[in-house]
């Protein structure tokens, strides 16, 4: 909820310029005492759709979600493929 909440205020900032959001994301959530690292990969195929992968990782573990994303309004919204 909080990596949704973190990239919303991304595109808004970002948005804003009318930046093209192409590139690789990186940070860390905090959740409970947890720290999760996570890193987005953005590419876009047209000037409001992108794909991406997500890669989170914990503990030496890793997740990996594929998506299709649409900038709308200043809002990017995931479909997990």
């Amino acid at each position: 909820m909080k990596l949704i909440s973190v990239l919303i205020g991304i595109v808004l900032w970002s948005s804003s310029f009318g930046q093209n959001l192409t590139g690789i994301w990186k940070g860390q959530l905090t959740q409970n005492t947890q720290i999760f690292n996570f890193e987005i990969a953005l590419e876009a195929t047209d000037s409001i759709n992108y794909n991406s992968i997500s890669t989170i990782s914990i503990n030496g573990e890793q997740g990996i979600m594929r998506t299709e994303c649409r900038l709308v309004n200043g809002i990017l919204s995931f479909t997990e493929k």
